[in-house]
């Protein structure tokens, strides 16, 4: 990026007079600067938030826990910003969930967490809609599987992981085709030993798309190339 850069501003000194150089070495600036990208949902089935139901779902304890899995496919470059559960309190007054995105092992989640998810409280009340995002920055990188994983973290506890009957998630809008869905497994044994569930559980994960490195690099060439057509004619 640097030598684009350095080659650019030669071309705009021989090719340009002063002023005009300027106003394109301003926008050659505003081409470079970093871009903000905001999220966008990758993947639901309850985008707004009204479809989960206390009255079926997967109890998150001290022996169980669920998780939902994804694999990126070969042109991808995500970043995961969140992931939205419904959660109802089953046992206990103000229980806390937590979880985190998981390696793959043969087809399950693995013991080894990738990166781990902001705690949050449950209380009751019916229905609790919570959001987790990773304590850090986190990268999915293409053609890798991930497990999203969500565990009850107050000991002796229980809080269910509500339902949205029959809807399976799916890919929203642009990411379709970017990625392939693997569906739910549980686990009765903290995660030793993981089956296939059927039961789905209401989720929304969101993330932003990060531009390819070359992508503001085109933008300035054009921006630079049609100043310069424009004060040869």
């Amino acid at each position: 990026m640097a030598l684009l850069t350095k080659d650019l501003s030669m071309t705009l000194s021989r090719s340009l007079r002063p002023a005009a150089r300027l106003r394109c070495l301003a926008l050659l600036g505003l081409a470079l600067l970093p871009h903000t990208a905001h999220a966008q949902t990758f993947i639901s089935n309850d985008i707004n938030q009204n479809l989960a139901t206390s009255g079926s779902g997967n109890n998150l304890n001290d022996n169980q826990t669920k998780a939902y899995g994804f694999t990126t496919a070969a042109l991808s470059n995500f970043q995961f910003t969140s992931a939205t559960i419904s959660l109802t309190l089953v046992t206990g007054t103000n229980n806390t969930v937590s979880g985190g995105i998981y390696a793959d092992s043969g087809g399950n989640p693995s013991s080894t967490q990738l990166v781990a998810f902001n705690t949050v409280s449950v209380s009751s009340g019916g229905v609790n809609y919570r959001t987790f995002t990773p304590v850090s920055t986190f990268q999915l990188t293409p053609n890798t599987t991930y497990w999203v994983r969500f565990f009850s973290t107050t000991a002796g506890a229980g809080t269910q992981w509500n339902a949205v009957p029959s809807t399976f998630p799916t890919a929203t809008g642009d990411y379709n085709g970017l990625v392939t869905l693997l569906g739910y497994k549980n686990s009765n044994t903290s995660g030793a030993s993981w089956g296939t569930s059927t039961l789905t559980n209401g989720i929304t994960i969101t993330l932003v798309t990060l531009p390819e490195p070359g992508t503001f690099a085109l933008l300035a060439l054009g921006l630079v190339g049609g100043v310069i057509a424009r004060r040869r004619k």
